[in-house]
């Protein structure tokens, strides 16, 4: 195994083995956890090929994150990476934790349309998630830019994008 979690139990690979203690990383890891991220992805790759990612799809794509497990094993996975500081990974780790909560504070309807979501809406979410107003803000800021990168790429530039990660979508 590559951890305490039960889902982390996995074939003893030697290779793996030998290439994570060296810090090289661990291919086959990364590419098995990406084909189990894949199938569920697919869907979503086409909401945002077609601009119309919401709350809700960024939640789920932070949900499946962490089915990769820590994000520092996740980074260390990734050849030629050099060893993250620890603090940046764990104030990594702290957004990602504190947006899901936001996240899961957050109605339906303003899951879906974001842009209902007004000062006092702000100030219930961050209650209900046990944060602060600000890290409510930071999270919409995020989501704003996120929308005008993904609009920003053409359509061409994301099927060239997506071919290179093995995903054949018809545009």
């Amino acid at each position: 195994g590559t951890g305490e979690d039960i889902s982390e139990i996995e074939v003893f690979n030697p290779q793996s083995y030998i290439n994570r203690l060296l810090g090289l990383g661990d291919l086959q890891y990364l590419v098995k956890r990406l084909e189990e991220a894949k199938l569920s992805e697919r869907i979503k790759l086409e909401r945002i090929v077609s601009g119309k990612i919401t709350l809700l799809d960024f939640r789920e794509m932070l949900e499946s994150m962490q089915s990769f497990g820590p994000l520092s094993k996740f980074l260390e996975s990734i050849p030629g990476l050099k060893r993250i500081d620890e603090k940046v990974v764990s104030i990594g780790e702290e957004k990602i934790k504190r947006w899901r909560a936001i996240l899961n504070s957050m109605t339906k309807e303003e899951l879906l349309n974001p842009s209902i979501i007004d000062r006092s809406r702000s100030r219930r979410i961050a209650k209900g998630a046990g944060v602060t107003l600000k890290d409510v803000k930071d999270l919409l800021k995020s989501y704003s830019q996120m929308k005008k990168m993904q609009r920003a790429l053409s359509k061409r530039d994301l099927r060239r994008i997506l071919r290179q990660g093995r995903f054949d979508l018809q545009l």
